[in-house]
């Protein structure tokens, strides 16, 4: 939409300067930065020349990876745990996990228990054909998952208890 104005006179007089006024539009003013602005652009402006000075040349930019690499390496090998921190516990346990076939049923995985235990407890507590004695043996079992584990009497002896548990089913 515009507005046409056709008078004869070549100077705008009074009756017209309300209208015309109406049709400027008025600038914005705008606004001077304040304080966290400047800041930020300075912080900018300082981050850019470092940025620009160290990829100024490929000794820098080299120099810049190596230290990344070396810091990062640093603080991992410090955050690794001493070797003390993994238990001191009983060492002569022999543990097992077991996934059994899918489609196993609870009712099953109850009779490969019992089948287990049986055959463990005929060595709990005394030696029998060369198998150390158990102290104690355990069975685990879910569905998708079994654990099962025993104890030699003799600490000295789990490598022995270890080829008779293998053949255990």
């Amino acid at each position: 939409p515009g507005v046409i104005l056709n008078f004869s006179t070549g100077v705008v007089g009074p009756d017209i300067s309300g209208p015309v006024a109406c049709l400027e539009r008025p600038k914005p003013e705008v606004a001077s930065p304040g304080a966290i602005a400047r800041m930020g652009t300075r912080v900018r402006a300082s981050f850019e020349g470092a940025v620009t000075s160290l990829c100024a040349s490929w000794w820098r930019s080299l120099a810049v990876v190596v230290v990344t690499v070396a810091v990062a390496v640093g603080v991992g090998w410090k955050l690794l745990p001493k070797m003390e921190y993994l238990p001191t516990g009983n060492r002569n346990l022999i543990f097992g996990i077991i996934v059994p076939a899918p489609g196993y049923n609870p009712t099953e995985m109850e009779r490969m228990g019992a089948q287990v235990q049986d055959q463990m407890s005929k060595h709990t507590g005394q030696d029998v054909g060369g198998v150390p004695a158990i102290s104690r043996s355990f069975f685990v079992g879910e569905p998708s998952q079994v654990f099962a584990g025993s104890v030699a009497e003799d600490p000295n002896r789990v490598k022995d208890l270890l080829n008779f548990v293998r053949g255990v089913h």
